[in-house]
């Protein structure tokens, strides 16, 4: 008597592993309007992202000054932020997001051109100036204006009487007596969109 056993055959079924999606920057921009850079972003995906942190550079030193929280939707959308920024030198900007995992990603660094600033003070003469004599100060505005003078000591404090002139479009020269001890100053002007320091030196 012929027994049959039983043939089990099992199949597996291999299942493709779920790649999770690579997340990087789509598109990256920081453009300045006036006094203000409006800096915008997306993101491949937004799955694990936790926030996005916002830092900028002046002089080589990153310092953050925004986070911005991730919506975590998908498809993922658009950020704009903007920041008030009246300096007249060239600034640089990042984006440095965290992952869930705590991974960091950095996008590429966005320079942002300077303000161009409606007073430039060309040059103070002479220099160094005696004190009891005039100091003859040569400027540039952009637009016609008051401008606001000011002299202060290396400490910041005012040093003298402030004085309000009117400046033309273009090229200025103004003289003022300067009666101050002998040391270093900071020259101060003023304009309605603006301002610019110069140092000079006063000698007996």
């Amino acid at each position: 008597m012929n027994k049959f056993i039983p043939l089990i055959i099992v199949v597996l079924m291999v299942l493709p592993l779920a790649i999770p999606a690579q997340i990087n920057f789509v598109s990256q921009s920081a453009t300045r309007v006036g006094d203000n850079v409006t800096i915008k972003w997306k993101m491949s995906t937004e799955k694990n992202i936790a926030s996005f942190g916002l830092e900028k550079s002046i002089k080589g030193e990153w310092i953050k000054f925004a986070t911005v929280d991730a919506r975590g939707k998908n498809p993922p959308k658009e950020y704009s932020y903007s920041n008030g920024d009246m300096t007249t030198m060239e600034i640089n900007y990042r984006i440095k997001l965290i992952d869930s995992d705590g991974k960091i990603i950095i996008s590429n660094v966005m320079t942002v051109a300077p303000k161009k600033a409606d007073i430039i003070i060309e040059s103070l003469a002479p220099s160094p100036v005696i004190s009891g004599q005039s100091l003859s100060i040569n400027f540039q505005l952009i637009n016609e204006s008051e401008v606001d003078i000011m002299i202060s000591d290396a400490t910041g404090r005012q040093v003298g009487v402030a004085k309000t002139i009117h400046g033309r479009a273009g090229t200025n020269e103004y003289s003022m007596v300067v009666q101050l001890s002998t040391g270093y100053y900071f020259l101060y002007m003023g304009a309605l969109k603006g301002n610019d320091i110069k140092k000079f030196q006063v000698v007996k």
